[in-house]
């Protein structure tokens, strides 16, 4: 069983046995697969889809070696490929060899009149993945929650899983 679909069956097993006082509640998923601490904050759920704030994926373990730029940033371009599925194209955008993090966001945010949307993630040496949503308008940036169906979840979570386990 792939790990997007470990997490998926235990996250959807916990959202339907959360208390009925709860409902409509974010609800935080914290829970280690397969050596990968994987953190996905729920803003809204259904039986198909989820509403999410973020997905975070890591090491469980604290010995894990840390990765030299060069393999970052391989990592990095390799996501970019890989999430194709997700609403916009990615592209790199930063890659910050001194501190060893890089930030790949939408190469075309969606515009909806002053309003820009895009995903952003960032991946560091230390093998953490996070990805979030921002929206920016007159000025202002703001995290929000995207939209993913149970399919694309699954997948995206197997990819951000090879990013940091894979040597």
């Amino acid at each position: 069983m792939t790990i997007g679909k470990n997490v998926l069956e235990r996250l959807r097993d916990a959202l339907e046995h959360q208390p009925s006082s709860e409902e409509g509640r974010r609800y935080f998923y914290n829970q280690v697969h397969q050596d990968l601490r994987v953190q996905i904050m729920v803003a809204e759920a259904d039986r198909f889809s989820s509403m999410l704030d973020r997905v975070q994926i890591s090491p469980a373990a604290t010995d894990v070696p840390k990765l030299d730029f060069a393999a970052l940033s391989e990592r990095a371009e390799q996501l970019v490929e890989r999430l194709t599925y997700l609403v916009e194209n990615l592209a790199i955008i930063e890659a910050d060899s001194e501190s060893r993090k890089i930030q790949i966001r939408s190469s075309e945010p969606r515009t909806e009149g002053e309003r820009r949307s895009y995903f952003e993630i960032i991946l560091d040496a230390d093998r953490n993945i996070a990805l979030r949503r921002f929206e920016s308008e007159n000025g202002l940036t703001r995290q929000v929650a995207f939209h993913v169906t149970d399919e694309v979840l699954q997948r995206l979570l197997d990819d951000l899983a090879v990013a940091v386990t894979s040597s």
